[in-house]
């Protein structure tokens, strides 16, 4: 073996894992940190599925834009079948997470969901053709991403008339939220 043959399979990744794993390093933490954040001070079942929902969210982007940028091209590689199976497990759990979530938690957590679809569904389109970090897509994430949190924040600041005596029973998924329930806790 050549150190070039050796260097080339060094620096190549298993083909599951290319097509699987995102590689932006950021989102991780972006996703993983608030709903850590948010079940350690607050655990629930909602919690719980809405965490799983939005990381198997996270995680099904990667395959589902392969496979949609493959059938935009026109081919259809063996990276792409693996891709559609990596990709339909995880919508079905998913849909599994935000079944649970709904029957724990109710419709109300949907709201931002829905108004962030469109800056979404702009943000793809451009991912699609492979021009996802052009201006208008990006702006899309930061916007989408900062409306959430805004709306997080606004949930989880009601007055205790609205919420009882144990604060809101929405759970936090978000550092904000996490913070004011701890605020909470400790103001009495």
């Amino acid at each position: 073996m050549s150190a070039i043959q050796a260097e080339r399979e060094v620096g190549e990744r298993p083909g599951w894992r290319a097509v699987a794993m995102p590689s932006e390093h950021g989102g991780w933490g972006l996703t993983l940190e608030p709903v850590l954040l948010g079940l350690l001070v607050a655990w629930s079942t909602a919690g719980v599925a809405l965490g799983t929902a939005a990381f198997i969210a996270f995680l099904l982007r990667t395959p589902a834009k392969l496979v949609a940028v493959d059938v935009r091209r026109g081919r259809w590689l063996d990276r792409s079948r693996l891709a559609l199976r990596i990709a339909i497990v995880e919508a079905a759990v998913l849909a599994g997470a935000v079944v649970v979530a709904i029957a724990s938690a109710g419709w109300s957590w949907l709201v931002p969901v829905l108004v962030a679809g469109p800056l979404m569904a702009i943000e793809l389109s451009f991912e699609i053709r492979s021009r996802g970090r052009r201006l208008v897509p990006e702006l899309c994430g930061a916007v989408t991403g900062g409306w959430s949190r805004v709306w997080q924040a606004s949930w989880c600041s009601r007055p205790r008339s609205l919420c009882g005596s144990e604060g809101p029973r929405f759970p936090p998924s978000d550092s904000a939220c996490a913070r004011w329930r701890w605020a909470w806790h400790w103001s009495g």
